[in-house]
């Protein structure tokens, strides 16, 4: 027969081995604690955080929990608070839930779509285009509502037609906080570098120095070009056969007399009335990459639901 005292001094020995290897998990597990109250900003990120804290609600398995002294004038115990601790198989299971939140959001994530307003059949080059005056400034914007899942913007595509001189241009991304699809109450969310616009039958490709996640499947949004030109300096934005909404046109402008574009405020922002022509700005929309927002969320449901199963067959 083993001798029971081995078998306890096995266990002490590697129960004190892992210690240090149980701290640093602790200090991670910690630190995402903290991280995680960064979502309550939002009720989505509430719900996850709320989901997060009730998996990490760490219970002792294997034994029952010992007892506890009370005062002898009290039914209260009189040291009611247990110190956390960690098991192996609570952290095994967190760190396997992990590795297959990412593998579960990498299937989908790389994935791509082009949002386009105009028709494949862009008509020009001399009488497709649009302008400033000489010395004036335009932006132009298409509207789009969030297809699906892609729902990250990483760059636009635009053609220029009629170009004269050298003539600098910006594009960005504008957010629709009333959901009209007007911008004359836009917020803008990101712009790109100034870029030299290339005039002719190409399409020019404009990336944004960060993608930026726009908002679930339906979420309206604008993404458009702003430039000034001189009298020396002329480029135009190429138009397109549109293709219409239900009948709603979708491309929007707004004119500044003399000065430079404001694309901070496009209020007052009229809708372009030209025959059935829709501006050739096509956005690219990707499926997210899988944040660590996402694997937490992922583990916390996994692990929740591992429990509950665990619990059920018992």
């Amino acid at each position: 027969m083993a001798d029971p005292t081995v078998a306890i001094s096995r266990r002490k020995a590697l129960t004190a081995a892992l210690r240090p290897a149980f701290r640093e998990v602790a200090e991670l597990l910690a630190k995402m604690d903290r991280q995680v109250n960064r979502f309550r900003r939002t009720a989505p990120g509430a719900a996850f955080a709320d989901a997060w804290e009730a998996a990490r609600t760490i219970r002792d398995l294997g034994h029952s929990a010992p007892s506890v002294p009370t005062h002898p004038h009290s039914t209260h115990p009189m040291n009611p608070k247990r110190p956390r601790s960690f098991s192996l198989i609570p952290l095994s299971m967190m760190l396997f839930s992990l590795t297959s939140g990412a593998a579960v959001a990498a299937l989908a994530a790389g994935e791509s779509t082009v949002y386009v307003l105009d028709s494949s059949d862009l008509i020009g080059p001399a009488a497709s285009g649009i302008a400033p005056v000489g010395g004036s400034s335009l932006v132009c914007v298409n509207h789009f509502n969030i297809r699906e899942q892609f729902a990250t913007i990483t760059d636009v595509t635009v053609q220029w037609c009629l170009m004269f001189g050298v003539t600098y241009f910006t594009a960005g991304i504008w957010s629709d906080p009333n959901r009209d699809g007007n911008p004359s109450d836009a917020v803008l969310l990101a712009t790109s570098a100034l870029t030299r616009a290339v005039g002719g039958v190409e399409l020019q490709n404009v990336q944004f120095s960060s993608p930026l996640y726009i908002g679930p499947a339906g979420t309206s949004f604008f993404v458009g070009v702003y430039w000034q030109e001189s009298a020396q300096d002329r480029v135009d934005l190429s138009m397109g056969k549109d293709r219409p909404l239900q009948g709603q046109r979708e491309s929007w402008m707004k004119s500044y007399a003399g000065t430079p574009p404001d694309p901070t405020n496009l209020s007052g922002a009229t809708v372009y009335q030209g025959t059935h022509r829709a501006f050739v700005i096509r956005p690219t929309g990707v499926v997210p990459e899988p944040s660590v927002g996402f694997m937490l969320a992922t583990a916390a449901w996994s692990l929740t639901w591992r429990r509950r199963t665990k619990r059920r067959a018992a």
